[in-house]
C-alpha cells in the first residue's frame, strides 16, 4: 500500500513538473507582432495612426523618417516595447564604404539628434545592403562600433540575408529580411516585407511563419492597412497572435484577375512581324533561302550592289532588339527580387527610364542591343573598303 501511494505521490509530482515546462514552453513561445511605420509631416495624424497600431497588440515600432519632438515626446504615453528608429540609408556597397568619407559624421549627426529620447529604445544605420559581404561586414562593423551614443540604446543591424556572416556573431543585433525562408534559417524577429501592397494569399505565408514560432513578426503599417481594410477578420487575429496556434484567418480566393503581361503582348507583336514580313514580301522569302542554301552567292550578290533593299535588315534589327529587351526582362525576373531590383536602380539611377521597374528593365535590353548594332554597323562600314551602301552592310550583319 505505500508503495503505491509512493508511486502516486511521484507521478502527482512528475505532471506538475509536466505542466511547467510545457507553461514555460508555451510562454517562450510567444509570437510578438512589430510594425514598420512612416512617420508623416501631420502630428495628429501620427498619433491616431500610431494609437491604431497599439490597439493591434504590437509590442516592437519601427519608425521610418524624421520624426519631430512632439512625437518622440507622445510615444511616452504608449506602451510599446520597443520603439527602434530607422535610418532611411538603403542599398550601401563596398564602394559607398571606400567612397563616402562622410558616413561616419553623417551617422553620428543623426544620433546626436534623437539620442537624448528616452522613447528611443535603438538605431538602426542602413538595410537592404551588401551584407553577404565579410569585407562589407568588417567595414561597416569598424564605422558603427566607432559611433558615440547611449549606452542603453541598441545598435540594430537590418539584413536581406541569413545571419550565417560575421555580424551574426558580434554584439549587434541581426534581423532577417527574408520572406520565403526556410525553417532553419527563421530568426528570433521575422519580416514580412517583400512588398508593401496587400494580396490574398498573404496570410498563408505568414502562417507558415506563425508555425516556426518566432520570437517576433514584423510586418509594414501600409500592408497591415490594406489587409485589414480587405480582410476585416484579420483585426481580431493581429489582436491575439500569441503562440504557434493562432493563425490568421483565410478569405475565400475570387476569380483571379487576369494580368497585363505586357511582355506576351511584345513577343506576340515579334512574331507577327516575322509572319506578315515573310508572308507578304516575296524578296524577303526568295533571300532568306538563299541566304541559307546559297550563302557564297547571297554574299557575292549583296558586293555587287545586285541586293539594296535596305527595309529588310532594319526590320529585322528591330525584331532583334524586341526581343533581346524580352531577353534581359526575363534573366532579371528570374535573378532579382523586388528588393534587389530597387538596390539596382538606386545603385545605377542613369539606366531607371520607367522607375525602379521590370519595364526599365525592358528598354534597358533595348538600348544595349541597339548600341551594339550600331557600333557594329560602324565597325563593318569604316573597315570594309568594297562597300559602297548602307543597305550592304544591312545585308550582311542583320541576317542570321
Amino acid at each position: 500500500m505505500s508503495r503505491r501511494i509512493s508511486y502516486l505521490h511521484s507521478s502527482f509530482w512528475l505532471s506538475v513538473i509536466v505542466i511547467i515546462l510545457a507553461s514555460s514552453s508555451s510562454i517562450h513561445a510567444q509570437t510578438k507582432i512589430g510594425v514598420r511605420w512612416e512617420a508623416k509631416p501631420n502630428l495628429t495624424l501620427n498619433i491616431q495612426e500610431l494609437a491604431q497600431i497599439q490597439d493591434l497588440n504590437v509590442s516592437h515600432l519601427e519608425i521610418i523618417g524624421q520624426p519631430t519632438s512632439a512625437l518622440l515626446d507622445s510615444l511616452g504615453s504608449l506602451s510599446f516595447e520597443e520603439v527602434i528608429l530607422l535610418n532611411n540609408r538603403r542599398f550601401l556597397t563596398q564602394f559607398h564604404l571606400d567612397s563616402d568619407t562622410t558616413l561616419t559624421e553623417n551617422f553620428q549627426q543623426w544620433i546626436n539628434r534623437y539620442d537624448a529620447y528616452n522613447t528611443i529604445s535603438g538605431f538602426s544605420f542602413f538595410r537592404d545592403s551588401q551584407t553577404y559581404s565579410d569585407r562589407f561586414n568588417s567595414g561597416i562593423l569598424i564605422i558603427l562600433q566607432g559611433l558615440d551614443f547611449t549606452g542603453q540604446k541598441k545598435l540594430i543591424i537590418h539584413s536581406p540575408f541569413s545571419t550565417t556572416s560575421i555580424l551574426s556573431n558580434s554584439e549587434h543585433t541581426v534581423y532577417t529580411d527574408v520572406k520565403n525562408a526556410t525553417e532553419n534559417s527563421i530568426s528570433g524577429r521575422h519580416y514580412f516585407f517583400d512588398k508593401s501592397f496587400y494580396s490574398k494569399g498573404d496570410e498563408q505565408t505568414i502562417n507558415w511563419i506563425l508555425e516556426q514560432q518566432p520570437l517576433t513578426l514584423f510586418v509594414s503599417f501600409s500592408w497591415l492597412q490594406q489587409a485589414m481594410d480587405s480582410n476585416p477578420d484579420l483585426y481580431l487575429a493581429f489582436q491575439h497572435i500569441e503562440s504557434k496556434s493562432t493563425l490568421l484567418p483565410i478569405p475565400r480566393e475570387d476569380q483571379p484577375k487576369p494580368n497585363s503581361n505586357w511582355n506576351v503582348f511584345v513577343l506576340f507583336t515579334i512574331w507577327l512581324t516575322i509572319t506578315i514580313h515573310f508572308g507578304f514580301h516575296p524578296g524577303y522569302r526568295s533571300e532568306l533561302f538563299r541566304y541559307f542554301t546559297s550563302h557564297n552567292f547571297f554574299v557575292k550578290d549583296v558586293l555587287e550592289y545586285r541586293l539594296r533593299n535596305a527595309v529588310h535588315g532594319v526590320i529585322i534589327l528591330i525584331q532583334h532588339a524586341a526581343a533581346c529587351g524580352l531577353f534581359f526582362y526575363y534573366i532579371t525576373r528570374a535573378s532579382f527580387s523586388n528588393i534587389g531590383l530597387k538596390s539596382f536602380f538606386y545603385n545605377l539611377p542613369y539606366i531607371s527610364f520607367l522607375g525602379d521597374t521590370f519595364l526599365s528593365v525592358f528598354v534597358l535590353g533595348i538600348v544595349i542591343c541597339a548600341s551594339f548594332q550600331f557600333i557594329s554597323f560602324i565597325w563593318i562600314y569604316l573597315f570594309s573598303p568594297k562597300i559602297k551602301s548602307p543597305s550592304q552592310i544591312l545585308y550582311l550583319y542583320a541576317w542570321p
